[in-house]
């Protein structure tokens, strides 16, 4: 085979791949979308919701076995938004409320809470317990376990912020 077909081949390739991977490199994960959901998932392993909502086995507070359960299920939205609810699922693993899945909704939520993207931002700075009320509107799940859970929401805005971080979304609408 002559070199000049070669190099053309290889030509096209190079540019049919550079061309992929800069679609890939630019294409954007929306907020609160499945995507988005999965970075959370990780998020929420990551900084120290596993242990603090575990057993207390592990030092936790047996949050994860709410209602005689071993597993939590979350949907989340901005209610400013058109964007379908998402799911984390929360399951006890050897004691810890490990995520172990993030995505679109598949299962009826043990809870449930839609705050605007202006406050999924905000709260991400600045939770305290002034902000539940907010949160209210679109609140479902134990409320006696949610009072006792405060500082454990602002931990979970924080492993929001992360995922924004993460994926470069934002905290824009689809």
């Amino acid at each position: 085979m002559k070199k000049g077909p070669i190099i053309l081949l290889l030509f096209a390739v190079t540019v049919t791949s550079a061309l992929v991977i800069g679609n890939l490199a630019w294409s954007k994960i929306t907020f609160l979308s499945p995507a988005f959901a999965k970075e959370l998932c990780k998020q929420w392993n990551n900084i120290g919701l596993a242990r603090r909502l575990g057993t207390s086995a592990v030092g936790g507070n047996n949050w994860v076995t709410t209602g005689g359960k071993s597993y939590q299920n979350i949907a989340v939205f901005a209610r400013n938004c058109r964007n379908p609810k998402v799911q984390l699922s929360i399951y006890n693993r050897n004691g810890y409320a490990l995520c172990v899945y993030g995505g679109s909704l598949v299962n009826n939520p043990d809870w449930q809470f839609g705050p605007t993207t202006y406050e999924w931002q905000k709260w991400a700075n600045q939770w305290s317990a002034m902000n539940m009320p907010a949160l209210m509107s679109t609140f479902r799940g134990n409320i006696v376990v949610a009072k006792q859970n405060l500082a454990n929401f602002g931990l979970f805005w924080k492993a929001a912020a992360r995922a924004v971080n993460a994926t470069g979304s934002g905290y824009g609408c689809d």
